[in-house]
């Protein structure tokens, strides 16, 4: 009883610890490492004083808790769940999978694939990024792979990129609230857990695969995932395409909650949006080339900042390195980036020519305003000519080295910062609340929903490729082959989370 009492205590103490730490200003790398360790002794001691299963800070609560709401859902959405399912496997492994399962009745599955990559391309197009080869690349694996598919080509291209191109950022990043994303962001983690195992255990219930039990994982006190517990033996009993439904509704439920938080989203921007009095400038780059009298305090002409933020990428993608926009109520051409040199690459005439920080202006005379306008300005030159460079610190004469290429990675880096001025506090603090919560939580859905695809060992997108693979080519070699993508997709993984350990 002593031990029970001291529970509320340890873990009310390591939210507080744990929320000072986040919100400190201490270094990425210290403040990642505290806030871990204090979960991880909350965990532990979490784990003695409940008497719980736990692992070095992970805790688990068994329970039969939600089982009530997966009958209820499997009772009265019984036809609905395994229609929606079926189609999902279309979205989650591509239109040529689709065909595999269901020959000449392929056409829903195939559909849903469509419906969703013909969504994600023409949100790009109408959001402002540039129709190019990487989208429609993207769009095509997305039809012949399915989500599946497009999470790999898109860790293997970001791979590729840390190895070959210096100062690459990282293509993974540890969820840890409060230091890696915002604290809202544990609703978001909370909620996509529960849309996912519940969809595993309404599909376990219509298929008749009895639940042992579900419930909730922690790491010191965050919810870091949930989990319903089949009978095993019960589910290994039945046909390939229950266990397909089974495996894959976590995933489709996370990509129709995907899309419900998405118009949730853009619902608490537009209210955002009304509680805003006005937008001010906060902060100018010292090292800016910015062609008008921009200064702290100036009044902006965009209802918000998240405005300004969407602006800020709409001219990144490459549309124009100039926008008009209003400032302090008088019309201005406003140069919102400057193109910034990250680093230098050794082995090119000019890599000593460039230190980080400085900013790119002109290349023979034309203005850039981004990486795009740098590869047109250059696009008429090859190895061994002369170009004309102007920067802040000056104009430089580079000899171009292999492929055309200067020898420097750049970045844009916005010019300048702005702020929202509230009309009502109360509601700009609740609608900023709701947008973030809403935000990640479509976010997260959508990563939970294309990685648990992928073949990554304990995902189950790999259980079902592994049963595909023993189908095709026999259970010894299949096994081997499902081993063998997932080791290369592991080290995919870890390729790109390379740039921690130097960063």
């Amino acid at each position: 009883m002593k031990q029970s009492r001291l529970l509320w205590p340890v873990v009310v103490a390591s939210m507080l610890l744990f929320f000072g730490v986040a919100f400190s200003t201490l270094g990425f790398w210290p403040k990642t490492i505290a806030a871990l360790a204090v979960l991880a002794v909350c965990g532990v001691l979490v784990k003695r004083f409940t008497g719980q299963e736990g692992y070095y800070g992970l805790v688990i609560f068994r329970g039969l808790a939600g089982f009530k709401l997966m009958r209820g859902i499997a009772r009265k959405h019984k036809h609905l769940s395994r229609e929606i399912v079926d189609a999902g496997l279309g979205l989650a492994f591509g239109v040529p999978y689709a065909y595999h399962v269901y020959k000449k009745k392929f056409a829903k599955a195939a559909l849903a694939n469509l419906a969703f990559f013909a969504f994600f391309f023409l949100a790009q197009y109408f959001g402002g990024s540039q129709v190019n080869g990487a989208l429609w690349l993207f769009t095509v694996v997305g039809v012949l792979f399915g989500l599946a598919g497009t999470g790999l080509a898109f860790l293997a291209s970001h791979a590729w990129s840390v190895l070959t191109i210096p100062n690459t950022p990282p293509g993974v990043t540890l969820l840890v609230p409060g230091v890696t994303v915002p604290w809202e962001a544990l609703f978001a983690i909370a909620v996509l857990a529960i849309v996912h195992e519940v969809a595993h255990g309404v599909l376990c219930v219509i298929e008749r695969i009895p639940l042992k039990s579900s419930g909730v994982l922690l790491f010191g006190f965050l919810p870091v995932g949930a989990f319903v517990e089949p009978d095993e033996k019960r589910f290994e009993e039945k046909s390939r395409h229950v266990k397909r439904r089974m495996l894959v509704a976590g995933s489709i439920a996370n990509v129709l909650f995907f899309f419900v938080f998405l118009v949730l989203a853009l619902g608490a921007g537009a209210a955002l949006d009304s509680s805003v009095a006005s937008v001010r400038v906060t902060e100018v780059n010292t090292n800016s080339s910015l062609g008008v009298g921009v200064s702290v305090g100036d009044e902006v002409g965009v209802a918000s900042a998240n405005s300004f933020n969407a602006l800020l990428l709409e001219t990144a993608s490459g549309r124009g390195g100039l926008v008009s926009l209003e400032v302090n109520g008088v019309k201005e051409d406003v140069r919102l980036f400057d193109l910034s040199v990250a680093g230098v690459e050794d082995g090119f005439p000019a890599s000593q020519s460039f230190e980080a920080g400085e900013v790119i202006q002109a290349v023979n005379g034309e203005k850039v305003y981004g990486s795009s306008d740098l590869s047109r300005a250059l696009a008429g030159s090859g190895e061994g000519d002369a170009v004309s460079i102007q920067t802040n610190r000056g104009v430089k004469s580079v000899v171009l080295g292999v492929g055309g290429r200067i020898g420097v990675t750049v970045s844009s880096v916005p010019a300048f910062a702005v702020e929202d001025v509230p009309s009502n506090a109360f509601l700009y603090a609740l609608f900023s609340f709701l947008l973030v919560v809403f935000a990640y939580s479509y976010l997260l859905n959508f990563i939970v929903a294309t990685v648990n695809l992928m073949p990554l060992f304990i995902t189950d997108g790999h259980r079902i490729l592994a049963d595909e693979l023993s189908s095709w080519l026999g259970a010894p070699a299949g096994g081997k082959a499902a081993f063998a993508l997932g080791a290369l997709t592991l080290l995919v993984l870890l390729l790109n989370a390379l740039p921690w350990l130097w960063s």
